[in-house]
């Protein structure tokens, strides 16, 4: 497959200026093999000939960790994070906090449509051409819709249950589950009171070391306000519990992908954004019901909508 002209170009523009001591790879020369372990440790799902660029962030360069921009999303494992994933389409806007004088050391603030958002902040990356490449790649999905209508049109074959399946064992995992109960919580709160602190103290040169700790000691609020009540929600999600609610959630995906005639690609899309929003609230929803099932839809239900909006969008303007 050749990828897109315009994002190729996007991606080789500003590739080369993540780097700050590890390496960069487009699309034509990256390894099968860094590819298969990113796939193994943060990229589950990765089709490898969607890749247009690969900036290896691992000791080693051996594709453990760092970011993969793919035609339609992004792939990242930040150092001592959990491993994520977000797709341009889904990005609603890209806030910089420029507070320090290293671009590397500044921080990045990813906010989605539907109210979520992410933070990056490793020291490894430079923040300034990964606002400016995110917001390109965003810009050209959202500018040319028409060119993917076909891919999301609503498919007359049906989800077979080993595709579905497929797509579940691809993404989810009970061991990745373990390590997410409470990460996507932690981060919005984080992003939030950060983007208000910018706010208020104001975009500016020489930034007073109080106004650093403010920063400091806020996040620390936040963590601390997090991380006392992840400990308690783990202990409830161990084991046999946490596979019982992949294969409830598995089993009424199942349902609804039928009920919605979810494509291939959407059934991915909504798969993913459960990934990304299973955290310990909507886990402790679910498991602690009586309904367990019915409460699974509710936690599927507005992310397989929010996925099929983007279809009667399309669908919409292309009858204009």
């Amino acid at each position: 497959m050749v990828p897109n002209k315009k994002k190729i170009e996007i991606v080789e523009k500003y590739l080369p200026q993540l780097a700050t001591s590890f390496k960069c790879y487009t699309w034509k020369d990256v390894s099968s093999k860094k590819l298969e372990n990113a796939i193994k440790k943060f990229a589950r799902g990765l089709k490898t000939e969607t890749v247009l660029g690969f900036y290896d962030t691992s000791i080693m360069g051996n594709g453990t960790s760092g970011y993969i921009f793919t035609d339609e999303k992004v792939y990242y494992h930040q150092a001592l994070e959990k491993p994520g994933m977000f797709w341009y389409e889904d990005i609603e806007s890209v806030e910089l906090l420029d507070f320090e004088e290293k671009d590397c050391n500044n921080e990045l603030l990813v906010f989605f449509h539907d109210g979520m958002s992410i933070t990056i902040n490793e020291t490894l990356v430079n923040k300034t051409p990964l606002c400016s490449l995110l917001q390109e790649m965003a810009e050209c999905v959202a500018e040319s819709p028409k060119n993917e209508e076909q891919d999301l049109d609503v498919s007359d074959e049906e989800l077979s249950s080993f595709e579905i399946a497929n797509i579940f064992r691809e993404r989810i995992s009970s061991k990745r589950l373990a390590k997410n109960l409470t990460a996507t919580t932690a981060k919005r709160a984080k992003a939030t009171s950060k983007l208000a602190l910018k706010k208020t103290i104001g975009k500016g040169v020489g930034l007073n070391p109080i106004g650093k700790l403010g920063m400091t000691l806020g996040s620390a609020a936040v963590s601390a306000t997090v991380g006392a009540a992840t400990g308690k929600i783990h202990e409830a999600f161990i084991g046999e519990n946490i596979n019982e609610m992949i294969k409830i959630l598995q089993s009424e995906f199942k349902k609804l992908a039928k009920a919605y005639r979810l494509n291939i690609k959407e059934a991915e899309k909504a798969v993913d954004k459960l990934m990304e929003e299973l955290d310990g609230e909507s886990l402790e929803y679910v498991y602690k019901s009586d309904d367990k099932e019915e409460y699974a839809r509710d936690v599927l239900i507005p992310i397989i909508e929010d996925v099929v909006s983007r279809r009667n969008q399309v669908l919409e303007e292309g009858d204009d």
